[in-house]
Order: C-alpha cells, then sequence, then structure tokens
C-alpha cells in the first residue's frame, strides 16, 4: 500500500508536496504512514482536524471512496476542457 504522504491519488497530489513537511507534524501520523492508517472498515478515519491544511485534506476525499480490494482496476479516459 501507498505512503499516505507521497501518493499520487490524492486530489491535491503527493501531500507533502503540495503542504511541506509540516503537514505529516500537523496530522499526528508517523511519516511513513500507509494509506490503511487512515481507513479502518473501509471509510476514511483522519485524527481530528488541527490545522486548516489537514481539514483541506480531508474535505478533498470526503465521498471517495476507498477502492476495494475485491474488485478489479480499470482505465477509464475522461474528458477535461484542458485536454
Amino acid at each position: 500500500m501507498q505512503n499516505i504522504w507521497w501518493d499520487l491519488r490524492h486530489p491535491h497530489g503527493p501531500l507533502v508536496r503540495k503542504y511541506g513537511l509540516r503537514i505529516i507534524v500537523e496530522s499526528r501520523l508517523p511519516c511513513f504512514s500507509k494509506l490503511s492508517r487512515v481507513i479502518k472498515e473501509g471509510e476514511w478515519k483522519w485524527p481530528a482536524a488541527r490545522s486548516d491544511a489537514i481539514e483541506a485534506i480531508q474535505s478533498a476525499i470526503w465521498g471517495i471512496l476507498y477502492p476495494s480490494p475485491m474488485m478489479k482496476d480499470r482505465v477509464v479516459w475522461k474528458l477535461t476542457t484542458n485536454g
């Protein structure tokens, strides 16, 4: 499983790139945390937000379902206005 701070799938991209190393301290999660650290029983379970940045991270993933290990991945091409 992917390291939470460098995961490319978050809507903000790798969190350390966007927010810097301070985000790790603000989150109260270890620097080597995997995504499974914030997913419990198929739902997002982040620690309580202590900063605006953590709140923004949590808000961006609200409503995004964690993929089920029982389902196969598939590629979907989506058209956007910027190509």
